[in-house]
């Protein structure tokens, strides 16, 4: 049967409670968590911890002048995530390099699970992880999803900062690119005549605008 708020929690999971309610600001998450089974999977209990995630998120910046960027954390991409870095900020700046730092650890993770596979290889476990190719292959294809985003937040506007707006310029590759990458994007619908900022300098501070 689901837990309901009024079960009594073994001490080490009360004292966790606890925490979660101090920290979340009151106990609105037990409501979550109370439909699950006990006997019910990780994936059902992930699920539900990452809409607690997106509800808290909510409950921060609606109303307020603060923004979030979220990134969940997965050991493989095609694992549930063990955990989701959030960062609250009202400064623009600040998101900005935020992203920025998540896409370069983003090839951090990928060179640890590269030598973790080649440590299990005993062909090919010589073979060191080419940072520069990876990050250079990548290139054209994460900077293409970069300029579609960008092209899609300038069908809404005329003008764009993208400091901003850094969760949907970076919409389906957060933890894969950083400012290189919106660089190139913007470097190429410049180069297309489509907007009027040529990439250089601090574009991502600057309003973009369509041409």
């Amino acid at each position: 049967m689901a837990r309901s708020r009024g079960d009594r929690l073994p001490p080490a999971e009360q004292k966790t409670a606890d925490h979660l309610t101090r920290f979340l600001g009151d106990d609105w998450w037990q409501d979550h968590f109370a439909r699950i089974n006990r006997e019910g999977d990780e994936e059902t209990a992930t699920e539900v911890a990452l809409k607690v995630g997106e509800e808290y998120e909510k409950r921060l910046t609606t109303g307020t002048t603060y923004s979030a960027i979220t990134m969940p954390v997965r050991p493989r991409p095609e694992l549930s995530p063990k955990y989701v870095l959030m960062l609250f900020t009202r400064h623009t700046e600040g998101a900005w390099h935020f992203a920025d730092a998540l896409g370069q650890a983003g090839v951090d993770l990928e060179e640890a699970r590269y030598n973790n596979q080649m440590s299990q290889d005993t062909l090919f476990g010589s073979l060191a992880f080419d940072r520069h190719a990876f990050v250079s292959s990548a290139l054209p294809r994460v900077a293409r999803v970069v300029e579609q985003n960008i092209v899609r937040l300038l069908r809404e506007s005329n003008s764009v900062q993208l400091a901003e707006r850094v969760s949907e310029v970076y919409r389906g590759v957060l933890g894969q690119a950083w400012t290189r990458h919106a660089r190139h994007a913007v470097k190429s619908l410049h180069r297309q005549g489509l907007i009027d900022h040529n990439g250089v300098g601090d574009f991502w501070k600057e309003p973009i605008r369509r041409r």
